[in-house]
């Protein structure tokens, strides 16, 4: 049986990787127009800061792939043909295939700005993206505008803040990421940004970037009517799955790929996994399709995709939310349901005097529910543990302690109680 699995990020590897844990003999071929090798697209900023070399990101040799016997075909899928389980490459190569995984990940979303696709504009998901981001770069630049207020775009701000490029960061919202960061969480990042020299623009949007084909960008016009000299424009309002290869056939797409929770889309052998997957809701459960575009869930997604490959009949299940970040030097993580505002919840918010450390916890009608933490960090597992136990309240702020997962002579937890105590 030969599975043909187009993407090379981590739900596209994970799968063949998993595949091949279990079978031996399975002909197994990834596709990618990206990067011949697996590299860690989260360590994107990390090449531009000089922290990383390429090499340092791809936890692979490149005799690994022959040694396990997958094979890498470095090209660009032009078109699907299902009937003749047949993939098109733009050089006009044939691959066949038994089984065929889509593992096309996300793109950067554009919002048909006019001068969106000047040269000095550019989205930052990728190696392509990065390195357009460098070239341009390489020689000084008066400054670069980063649009929109989600992790892509505060990660873009402060690899270009550690070169010492003039930065201005547009945000439409009141507070940053807002979708999910309370008011006050929202502003300790925003203290963040602005104490790393970042000029920060809120309540605002881009309207139009102005330039020409020859010279590319010279600015931007925003909505409250600036206008901003610049010759670099980074575009991080968000990611969409790349659904391209539908077109032409009769796979099914909302905003991904449409998939039960086997992994399958609407066409038999066809799957899809990882960012450009559309999940349906699990069996007896009511709720929305769904995308995930995170590591860990596209990890998780091909570990069941693997298994049903080989004739299993696993349903994936994300389990507890849980989600990771930094905003240049301050860590965040989020556990379970916050800011979800179900009926009966109550929140409990807490920050250190002077720092940028805080803690939300989250409960419906008295049961432990979520939390997050800025600058503080916890044992992962306990976090689970309490959600998934349907510990009280009274109970997790009275063990609290057993959660800490700060260094050793860190004061930030004690730092913490100390408020809690003073606030109960």
């Amino acid at each position: 049986m030969k599975t043909v699995i187009i993407g090379n990020g981590i739900a596209g590897v994970t799968t063949a990787l998993e595949l091949r844990k279990k079978n031996k003999k399975l002909e197994i071929v990834i596709i990618s127009d990206e990067s011949k090798y697996f590299y860690s697209r989260p360590a994107l900023m990390y090449l531009y800061m000089g922290q990383l070399k390429l090499k340092d990101t791809q936890p692979f040799e490149p005799w690994f792939w022959s040694k396990k016997k997958i094979e890498l075909v470095f090209g660009r899928v032009e078109k699907l043909v299902p009937h003749k389980k047949e993939i098109v490459l733009t050089n006009g190569k044939k691959l066949n295939y038994d089984k065929l995984v889509l593992a096309t990940g996300s793109i950067g979303r554009k919002f048909g700005w006019p001068g969106q696709d000047l040269p000095g504009v550019s989205c930052f998901t990728n190696l392509r993206e990065l390195e357009a981001i460098q070239k341009k770069t390489e020689v000084p630049i008066s400054r670069a505008v980063v649009v929109g207020g989600g992790l892509i775009g505060i990660e873009a701000a402060e690899m270009l803040r550690s070169r010492n490029i003039p930065v201005t960061f547009v945000v439409r919202e009141k507070t940053y990421w807002d979708i999910a960061l309370s008011p006050e969480e929202g502003k300790i990042v925003q203290e963040e940004i602005l104490d790393h020299g970042v000029d920060l623009r809120m309540q605002t949007e881009l309207k139009e970037i102005h330039g020409d084909t020859t010279h590319g960008v010279s600015a931007v016009s925003l909505t409250d009517g600036s206008k901003l000299p610049c010759e670099l424009v980074i575009i991080a309002t968000g990611v969409t799955p790349n659904i391209s290869l539908a077109k032409g056939t009769k796979l099914k797409v909302g905003r991904g790929f449409i998939v039960n929770r086997k992994l399958e889309t609407n066409i038999k052998d066809i799957y899809a996994v990882g960012d450009c997957a559309e999940l349906q809701p699990l069996p007896n459960k009511k709720g929305k399709n769904t995308v995930e575009a995170l590591w860990y869930t596209g990890k998780m997604q091909a570990k069941v995709l693997a298994e049903n490959l080989l004739g299993g009949n696993q349903l994936y299940d994300r389990g507890i939310w849980y989600n990771s970040a930094k905003f240049f030097t301050i860590d965040f993580h989020t556990y379970g349901f916050v800011g979800h505002h179900l009926p009966n919840e109550k929140e409990y918010f807490y920050r250190v005097p002077n720092e940028k450390k805080s803690l939300r916890l989250v409960e419906q009608d008295g049961i432990f529910i979520g939390l997050n933490a800025l600058g503080i960090r916890f044992r992962h597992k306990i976090c689970e543990d309490w959600i998934r136990q349907k510990k009280t309240m009274e109970y997790v702020k009275r063990n609290l302690h057993e959660a800490n997962f700060e260094q050793e002579f860190s004061t930030a937890f004690a730092k913490l109680t100390q408020v809690m105590e003073s606030e109960s």
